[in-house]
């Protein structure tokens, strides 16, 4: 399977760092770019994640927390609420650029 960059990873803030610290200009391009598709695999998977299961798990603290806020005003799920919010929302953009590149 070849290697494809998504846009969305660049979107987060621990990608440059990723980048630069895993890149040699000793090595030839091509060694360069094997050991970089690997630890972008690892990275993906234990760091980044899968961006649908990761939607999909804050929709349901969303609905989870609206649901008690209903019954009860709390400042603290109120402030944890636009936490959720927040994190879907970038989330959200990322599906949008992994649908547009994948287009």
């Amino acid at each position: 399977m070849p290697f494809r960059c998504l846009t969305s990873w660049m979107l987060r803030e621990n990608f440059n760092n990723l980048v630069h610290s895993n890149w040699n200009n000793e090595m030839k391009v091509s060694d360069n770019l094997e050991h970089f598709q690997e630890v972008v695999e690892r990275w993906n998977k234990n760091v980044y994640g899968n961006i649908f299961a990761r939607k999909k798990k804050l929709v349901y603290k969303l609905e989870r927390v609206q649901r008690i806020l209903d019954m009860c005003f709390s400042l603290r799920l109120r402030s944890r609420e636009i936490e959720i919010r927040q994190d879907l929302e970038e989330v959200l953009g990322h599906e949008e650029l992994l649908w547009f590149q994948k287009s």
